[in-house]
């Protein structure tokens, strides 16, 4: 972990005691202890600005929980593997697998070159990106992208019989500067 981040978690554990102690402190007469711990306004330094202070803490610290826990609740889960199921039986189908397949489809194209494949299997969809460097200098990429991204999506749900919705989004690296080169050649 890197220091800053080690600090702010340790400034949030610490913002988290001072609450934490003040309630043990005001609720120990509802559990019978084998110690009796003092009020809190007896401790030295303790006085009403401090007490200001453990609210403002409190309710801080409240609304991290609650956001916390709506995030929990909301956010998508990222699985790693998919699984089919059909009457013949079951198909497991890891990440791994399609960003494989997909990278043997890229080597059979022309005009992509050093690809990259991002897989993310979400709920009810499964999205595709495809990163790499275009070759040559071809003024039709907008279609290249739309029959690549076709071509993906139906090879992939031919060949592991997939009904999720796929989404694929290519990227060219190196598109605009293969474009500003065309129009220095141009001038030259």
């Amino acid at each position: 972990m890197k220091k800053k981040s080690k600090f702010f978690l340790f400034l949030l554990a610490l913002s988290a005691v001072f609450p934490l102690f003040f309630t043990l402190v005001s609720s120990q007469k509802a559990v019978k202890l084998p110690f009796h711990l003092i009020d809190v306004r007896e401790y030295p330094f303790f006085d009403n600005f401090l007490i200001i202070i453990l609210f403002w803490l409190s309710l801080v610290w409240l609304v991290i929980l609650l956001i916390a826990l709506i995030v929990i609740i909301f956010f998508p889960s990222y699985r790693k593997q998919m699984k089919i199921k059909s009457e013949s039986g079951a198909l497991t189908i890891q990440k791994k697998a399609i960003d494989n397949f997909i990278l043997c489809i890229l080597k059979d194209e022309k005009f992509v070159a050093n690809p990259s494949v991002t897989t993310i299997f979400k709920a009810k969809k499964i999205k595709i990106k495809i990163k790499g460097d275009i070759r040559g200098s071809d003024t039709n990429i907008i279609e290249k992208k739309k029959y690549l991204s076709t071509e993906i999506e139906t090879k992939i749900k031919d060949l592991f019989g997939i009904n999720e919705r796929i989404q694929t989004v290519v990227t060219f690296k190196n598109y605009e500067k293969s474009k500003k080169n065309q129009q220095t050649k141009r001038v030259n």
